[in-house]
């Protein structure tokens, strides 16, 4: 570089201004306005979707759960102690994923399937979006016992 006159230097600029691409990027930007023990409500994500991931201005992670017409409900996938009201929160335009397979037998993972255990990385092969089943579609929800339990961990009465 230090050979190169001003001549190459200008070359070499115009070069890499034409192999430049700037392509923008849209992502909602919001603010969180009431933080509960692992969801939070949100405003100004207008354009999220249902099971998107959400970033939070301290790197926590969450889910977009309840999608208002004003407001989005988020479940937080971290620390809960790192998120207050007025953070900034953003989209990331993915849904979340978390690795399946076998490799996953015997580990403990977070929600998003990141290792806890100390095993090192986890090399599952496909990932798999979040499940979307609710439980009124599943067969255990139809049992009393597995209604009242669900109902006492929500603190509401069993249907």
């Amino acid at each position: 570089m230090a050979d190169m006159n001003h001549t190459d230097i200008g070359r070499s600029f115009t070069r890499r201004i034409a192999q430049y691409v700037d392509e923008p990027v849209v992502k909602s930007v919001g603010v969180v306005t009431q933080v509960f023990d692992s969801v939070v409500r949100l405003r100004g994500l207008g354009n999220v979707g249902a099971q998107e991931l959400l970033e939070f201005s301290g790197g926590v992670l969450g889910m977009a759960m309840n999608l208002e017409s004003d407001a989005v409900s988020a479940v937080l996938l971290g620390d809960n102690r790192g998120v207050r009201e007025g953070d900034e929160v953003r989209s990331t335009g993915r849904v979340v994923e978390v690795p399946v397979g076998d490799a996953l037998l015997g580990r403990i993972v977070d929600p998003l399937g990141r290792p806890l255990d100390g095993k090192g990385p986890i090399t599952a092969t496909r990932p798999s979006t979040w499940p979307s089943t609710t439980p009124a579609h599943c067969s255990a929800w139809r049992s009393r016992a597995m209604r009242w339990s669900c109902a006492r961990m929500a603190n509401r009465s069993p249907g």
